[in-house]
């Protein structure tokens, strides 16, 4: 027998056993997968849980160059760090319903009888002045227009303000916050969108087409239901830092925990 037929012979007896060798670790030894990549189930298992609650959302303002209109309550003749405000942006925000919820914050409970103003931008006599418990939790509070049968007109501006009223002889001494809201038709376009859409993303395209009032209402009313939410949590927190009520966010997350 020739050297080349011997020598090509134990060639592929050589590499038949480096093949043989090689498959008996890959069936034995799961460590050998891991160094090429990982099985389906292995893939599985290690894949980041679903950003789900991280979904948040974005708030576009209908026109980021109009004047701040929100006056906030901070701690005036308070040395207890009362903080009021309204859950409202710095601009007039805008409804699609002319009866929306009004919501409102307070830091801590007080025994001061609260007092809500409802009034035509640059008009003389209240549309509405009403009187409210006294807050017995912190956190944020709504405000039924609806409850209370005031309407808000199309296309009118008003200004709605919270006073914690801590002497009705000396009005000087409130705490008060104010905010502004418009009534405007909802977009065609976002109308449609809206239509599919699930009842916890509505408040999402609300945001995103400008209608603050209409956001915050969906997204309470989704939270009243499902306060443990952590997608529902982490779009109040979004939404409520975008227009620069970043101590009421604060709040309300911690509050959670």
């Amino acid at each position: 027998m020739s050297k080349k037929i011997v020598g090509g012979a134990l060639l592929c007896v050589a590499f038949s056993g480096f093949v043989t060798h090689a498959l008996g670790q890959s069936k034995s030894d799961p460590s050998a997968v891991g160094k090429t990549g990982e099985s389906a189930k292995d893939q599985n298992q290690n894949v980041a849980p679903s950003s789900k609650p991280a979904i948040a959302g974005v708030y576009r303002p209908p026109s980021r160059g109009a004047p701040q209109t929100r006056l906030g309550g901070g701690t005036r003749g308070d040395t207890r760090g009362l903080n009021v405000a309204v859950i409202a942006p710095d601009h007039t925000g805008l409804s699609s319903t002319n009866q929306p919820d009004l919501y409102w914050f307070v830091s801590r409970p007080v025994a001061a009888p609260v007092e809500f103003v409802l009034m035509e931008v640059d008009g003389i006599e209240p549309l509405l002045e009403k009187q409210l418990p006294a807050p017995e939790t912190a956190g944020i509070h709504r405000i039924s227009l609806a409850n209370l049968g005031a309407k808000l007109q199309l296309g009118k501006e008003y200004q709605w303000s919270v006073s914690l009223v801590k002497d009705a002889n000396a009005r000087s001494k409130d705490t008060m916050a104010a905010g502004k809201i418009k009534v405007q038709p909802f977009i065609e376009a976002s109308q449609k969108a809206l239509e599919t859409a699930t009842p916890e993303s509505a408040h999402l395209l609300y945001a995103e087409a400008g209608y603050w009032y209409d956001a915050i209402s969906r997204l309470r009313s989704r939270l009243a239901m499902s306060p443990m939410d952590q997608q529902l949590i982490n779009s109040q927190a979004a939404l409520l830092e975008q227009v620069g009520l970043r101590d009421v966010a604060r709040f309300e997350k911690e509050s959670i925990k």
